[in-house]
C-alpha cells in the first residue's frame, strides 16, 4: 500500500488520498494474495478532513486456491489544535482471515483521541498498554485486545452494527459502553 505523510497549513475540499494495497493476480503467472494496505497520515492546522476520502484498504486475493485477502492499513489524522489524533482501520468490506495473520497490528504504548475499526477492518493491539477516549467497532470491524494487554477507554466504547470486540487481555472502561 505504501505511505502518504501530509503536513499542511490548510486542508479543504473533496477528493481521495489513498495508500491501498493492490489485488492479487488472476492468471497463472501472477496469482496470489492481495497486498496490504499502507499508511495515510494527515497533519493539518486549519480546515478538516471531512470532505476527503482517506483510504488504506487491503487488496483482494487472486483466484488461486488458498490465497488470502490482505489487511487494511491505517489512516491517521491530527489537527494542530488537538493533543492526540484519530486512527481509522477500514478494509472497504474486504474480509480477512485472522488465523493467517491478515490483521492490522497496532503497536507501541500510544494514546489516540479516537479509534474506529470498520468495514471488515481487523485491528489487533500488540503492545502492553493502549489508551483512547473513544473506540468504535462497527460494520463488521474487529478490535482485539490480546492476552497480557491492558486496554483503557475513558469516554466512549461503541460496539455496533456487526462490530466485534475480542477481549483476551484486561479491558477497562469507566463511562459509556454502547451495545446495540
Amino acid at each position: 500500500g505504501g505511505s502518504i505523510y501530509l503536513t499542511t497549513g490548510g486542508l479543504e475540499g473533496n477528493g481521495t488520498i489513498g495508500a491501498n494495497g493492490s489485488d492479487g493476480g488472476n492468471n497463472a503467472a501472477d496469482e496470489g494474495g492481495g497486498g496490504g494496505g499502507g499508511r495515510v497520515a494527515v497533519y493539518y492546522t486549519t480546515g478538516s478532513t471531512t470532505g476527503l476520502a482517506l483510504t488504506a484498504y487491503g487488496g483482494a486475493a487472486g483466484f488461486i486456491n488458498n490465497a488470502d485477502n490482505a489487511a487494511a492499513g491505517t489512516v491517521y489524522t491530527k489537527a494542530a489544535a488537538s493533543t492526540y489524533g484519530d486512527l481509522i482501520v477500514d478494509n472497504n468490506s474486504l474480509t480477512v482471515d485472522e488465523v493467517t495473520g491478515a490483521v492490522t497490528p497496532l503497536t507501541g504504548t500510544t494514546t489516540y483521541n479516537a479509534v474506529t475499526v470498520s468495514n471488515s477492518g481487523f485491528a489487533r493491539y500488540a503492545s502492553t498498554s493502549v489508551t483512547m477516549p473513544d473506540l468504535t467497532a462497527t460494520s463488521s470491524g474487529v478490535f482485539e485486545v490480546p492476552t497480557g494487554v491492558n486496554f483503557a477507554s475513558s469516554t466512549s466504547l461503541t460496539w455496533g452494527n456487526g462490530g466485534t470486540i475480542i477481549e483476551n487481555g484486561t479491558f477497562n472502561t469507566d463511562s459509556n459502553f454502547t451495545v446495540p
